[in-house]
């Protein structure tokens, strides 16, 4: 068991303690040319490195082709004591069964013209002592006795994982040399039997030889743009030298530029033709890092296309005989006709049309009204025409009872969508389309106007079943059937909502990754019926074992990568999760499960989301892929939730410190707690150390709702006081 808050205590005492800096330079500019988690060439210290010279093999000269080659951090923890120690590539054996006290690591690295002056700092997290050594100098040492130290001597004392930083000025000498270089580490644990070895190392410098590159686009790269005359870019560093004609566009030069940092600009130009967009940059431009090194202008595609609404508004569902249902703003049960934009854009529904004639397709006209995405419009077909687009709408018909046609159609008076012919109807019976298979229509015993349609009841075919409960399991695979008591069952095990072309089921299904199984029943004459889904979070021994003080939170996406800034309106990854309460105050994959389903996940985030430690938007769904409110950790249900990756605040406390405190100020913050998680992206069972995400803090995602930021939503019909008073919520992200 660990105590990660007692743990990041800890370590804002050791940071102030174990830095050992042998010549300081804090203004100079800091450019890494070896990051955390470079491969090293290691060997056990069972002898000399090298022989009869111990020295050799901090040379350039040495041969290390037998050593073996790996990532770091290199070590072993038994168990883990930090949340570094998480973090292990490479494991080697514990002292105590290897019979060693040092590790011997090397790696080269490549400076192309160091000057006298230039300084290279080396930032060593390790646990217990060190000694580093640049082309045979030494540079620098923490926690180990003075001199010169055998294969078999110890550190000082034992601890856990802290930084130590050296720098070495630069002379005619050395220790860097032009050209190729070598960086020597001598690790040493503290004894026999002590339970963690930890090492991992990065280089620094002022010697800024890394050209500058393009970080993020806005739009992103590779992305579909229905609205295309501006690109804010981003680059790694700062740069100078920009100019608008830098930027082209189809070959054609940008025409204006703005600057927003001396790292980030916004070039705008006319909007292109639609289709493919290809951005590259001028071979005679003149950016460059402050380094004077040149920016090597890697370009990157656009598909321009316009927002279509004509396939993306529908009447998904309609009450031709109300009786005891909702009423209009008379106090009568007026019918009704609901449209639902399924598309990912506003729809622009003035001059837009509703009929009941075939041959009279412009009707009923729409005033200048539109529809949000996901969004529902109710018009009542009341015969009494009003389009007063601030007011409930009444269509010039009356819907017929007996059966007949009913349409959308756009400003062009083309049909959109259409029941041609619609049967005859029922009393308080409507009739509408399947909530995924849109093509699919029937009576829906249960009206839901303004809301999603029924997916149970009369006039559905009958629920599946799943034999298999979901849950975590360490089983080599499961063994699923499903059952319906009428139709054909058909199933999907990527997350997407089971249609008529989905697989037909036709006898047991065979789990062996991380996977949500859904199955749905279709029979003639019948809409589909409710979707069956049972999440599998599968897991080996070692993640079986593991347990913590914290909530565990595990992903799965069985095997695709995660969605790295999605478009507005497209979905994420597909994640099987399960989240993990602790109970009597230890948390393990199997007890105390607080949610298991499905949910949607991608990468958030601007300058964060290039750390090796993503930060993820979490939306948790239902088995239709709709929004699905849950109370992660115990906060208030919602659907919208935020996994911070605090990977610069190595405390663990910063933010959530902030947070805490602004809330016992008295004002809104967002509620939050420490997480540990797993993401899984590459199939197969889940493992530790190599699916494990590290120490995260799952926040709620700041938005208008009841349990967040608690505003009254405005509708269309609130134009003037009181109604338009009160609160409003502006995010401001950039000056673009």
């Amino acid at each position: 068991m660990r105590s990660f808050v007692h743990r990041a205590i800890q370590l804002i005492s050791l940071a102030a303690t174990v830095w050992v800096v042998g010549s300081a330079n804090p203004s100079v500019f800091a450019a890494e040319i070896l990051p955390y988690g470079t491969n090293w060439r290691y060997i056990i210290g069972l002898s000399e490195a090298s022989s009869p010279d111990p020295a050799a093999w901090r040379q350039l000269g040495f041969d290390d082709s037998a050593w073996t080659a790996a990532p770091a951090p290199i070590g072993y923890a038994n168990p883990p004591n930090s949340p570094a120690e998480f973090t292990i590539a490479t494991l080697v054996p514990s002292s105590q069964e290897g019979n060693y006290s040092s590790v011997f690591v090397r790696t080269a690295f490549v400076a192309k013209n160091p000057t006298p002056g230039n300084v290279f700092t080396v930032n060593v997290n390790i646990d217990d002592g060190c000694i580093v050594w640049i082309n045979g100098t030494e540079v620098g040492r923490f926690n180990v006795p003075a001199g010169d130290l055998a294969y078999n001597q110890w550190a000082v004392s034992a601890g856990e994982p802290a930084i130590a930083s050296f720098s070495a000025t630069n002379s005619a000498q050395g220790p860097v040399v032009s050209g190729t270089n070598i960086l020597a580490v001598q690790v040493f644990n503290a004894n026999a039997t002590s339970s963690d070895l930890f090492f991992d190392l990065s280089l620094e410098s002022d010697l800024d030889e890394v050209p500058p590159a393009v970080e993020s686009a806005d739009p992103p790269a590779g992305s579909t743009v229905t609205d295309f005359t501006e690109i804010d870019v981003s680059f790694t560093e700062n740069v100078t030298g920009v100019d608008a004609s830098d930027l082209l566009i189809n070959g054609a030069p940008a025409t204006g530029v703005s600057v927003i940092s001396p790292k980030e600009y916004v070039f705008s130009f006319p909007a292109p033709p639609l289709g493919n967009v290809t951005v590259s940059w001028a071979s005679n431009h003149g950016i460059t890092d402050l380094a004077s090194n040149s920016f090597a202008g890697v370009g990157w595609n656009y598909l321009l296309h316009p927002a279509d609404t004509r396939g993306a508004v529908i009447i998904s569902e309609f009450l031709a005989d109300n009786e005891h249902g909702i009423k209009d703003e008379d106090g009568q049960h007026s019918d009704w006709i609901e449209l639902l934009n399924t598309g990912t854009t506003i729809a622009n529904l003035d001059g837009w049309f509703l009929t009941d004639e075939t041959n009279l397709l412009a009707k009923w006209r729409f005033p200048a009204i539109t529809l949000a995405p996901n969004g529902y419009l109710v018009v009542f077909a009341s015969g009494k025409d009003r389009t007063n687009a601030t007011a409930p709408l009444h269509t010039n018909f009356k819907i017929s009872k007996t059966g007949g046609f009913l349409a959308l159609v756009d400003s062009n008076t083309n049909v959109v969508s259409s029941f041609n012919p619609y049967p005859a109807q029922q009393s308080d019976i409507s009739y509408g389309r399947d909530a995924v298979t849109t093509s699919l229509t029937g009576y829906l015993g249960t009206p839901t106007p303004g809301a999603p349609n029924g997916v149970s009841g009369l006039g559905f075919a009958p629920t599946a079943t799943l034999s298999v409960k979901g849950g975590v399991y360490t089983n080599n695979s499961l063994s699923v059937t499903m059952t319906a008591p009428a139709g054909q069952i058909r199933y999907t095990l990527d997350g997407s909502v089971p249609s008529t072309t989905s697989t037909l089921y036709a006898g047991p299904i065979t789990i062996t990754t991380s996977v949500t199984l859904k199955g749905r029943a279709f029979q003639a004459g019948l809409l589909p019926g409710p979707v069956a889904a049972e999440s599998y979070i599968m897991v080996d021994s070692t993640v079986a074992k593991f347990t913590s003080n914290l909530p565990l939170m595990i992903l799965s996406t069985s095997g695709k990568g995660v969605a790295d800034h999605p478009a507005q309106g497209q979905p994420g990854t597909f994640a099987s999760m399960v989240e993990v309460q602790p109970v009597r105050g230890q948390s393990t994959p199997f007890a105390g499960v607080d949610y298991l389903g499905g949910c949607e996940i991608n990468i958030r985030g601007q300058t964060s989301a290039g750390f090796p430690k993503k930060p993820y938007r979490l939306s948790t769904q239902d088995a239709y892929r709709n929004s699905l409110n849950a109370g992660l950790l115990g906060m208030p249900p919602d659907d919208d939730w935020i996994l911070n990756n605090p990977y610069t605040d190595k405390p663990f406390l910063q933010n959530f410190m902030a947070y805490e405190l602004y809330e016992r100020m008295g004002h809104y913050s967002v509620r939050r707690r420490f997480v540990e998680v797993f993401v899984n992206t590459s199939g197969g069972k889940i493992s530790y150390p190599r699916d494990y995400a590290g120490l995260y803090i799952l926040l709620e995602k700041i938005k208008v709702a009841e349990d967040r930021v608690n505003l009254d939503k405005l509708t269309p019909y609130d134009t003037k006081e009181p109604e338009i008073s009160g609160g409003y919520m502006f995010k401001k992200d950039k000056d673009t």
